[in-house]
């Protein structure tokens, strides 16, 4: 696409991802041969396991025998997954293989060992900012679908090596500061998790500290409170007989 072309920085450029990487899917050994699962050692994902993030473990396992038997062939460490159908959020969603992995049908895996390192993570960044575009362009009924066609023929632009470099350290120190800002919510939200029954306890025994010197301290208030209820005269009960 020229004029796509025309839009990038110099030096830059426009390319489809199977002119960078060999695209392909893998399978789902059937489950009836249980010989294909029990004891396996190989880790198979599924799309459930793509979260636009590097993928760390699997929750299953699959046999030599399932890989040389059907289509779950074993992709390398750096491997790129497109998520290309799955309920709700799932489809779209990237991951990158941390460790060798067979795959399910579900998932379009983008395999190139000999790409620079700064490169792989640069595609796997530039991808995550595609995720609605890639899904906008899913296709089918109720549950649209991505499909390799559509993967194959996306593109990324890329920049040249040293621009790379500055993308990706620029990206993953946001990441960085993002997830710190995360991990002091969740502390912060723990904090007032156990606080506000404590101040709640406190409130009630009457033990809180006034704000303002002139208010009315809290346990004085209580006690007048309680005083009061208990000189205010009972209303007769109505008797319920006619």
């Amino acid at each position: 696409d020229d004029s796509y072309e025309d839009d990038l920085p110099a030096g830059w450029a426009s390319k489809t991802l199977d002119s960078i990487f060999s695209v392909r899917t893998g399978g789902t050994p059937s489950r009836k041969n249980l010989t294909y699962y029990q004891k396996g050692t190989i880790p198979w994902i599924k799309t459930s396991e793509v979260h636009n993030c590097d993928i760390v473990q699997t929750e299953e396992f699959i046999t030599e025998k399932a890989s040389q038997e059907s289509n779950a062939k074993i992709f390398p460490a750096g491997t790129l997954l497109i998520a290309m159908y799955g309920e709700g959020k799932t489809r779209g969603q990237i991951g990158r293989l941390t460790f060798p992995a067979a795959t399910n049908q579900a998932c379009a895996a983008l395999i190139n060992t000999d790409l620079p390192q700064t490169t792989n993570r640069y595609v796997f960044y530039y991808l995550l900012s595609q995720y609605y575009d890639l899904r906008a362009q899913s296709a089918g009924g109720n549950q649209p679908n991505l499909n390799l066609g559509i993967v194959k023929g996306w593109y990324v632009s890329i920049p040249p090596l040293p621009e790379q470099q500055e993308i990706v350290r620029r990206v993953e120190r946001l990441f960085a500061l993002a997830d710190n800002i995360e991990q002091r919510y969740k502390k912060a939200q723990a904090f007032i998790g156990k606080l506000t029954p404590s101040l709640l306890a406190k409130a009630f025994r009457g033990e809180l500290v006034p704000q303002d010197p002139n208010d009315e301290a809290a346990s004085v208030l209580l006690g007048r409170i309680k005083g009061e209820r208990e000189e205010k005269p009972k209303g007769k009960r109505k008797s319920s007989q006619k």
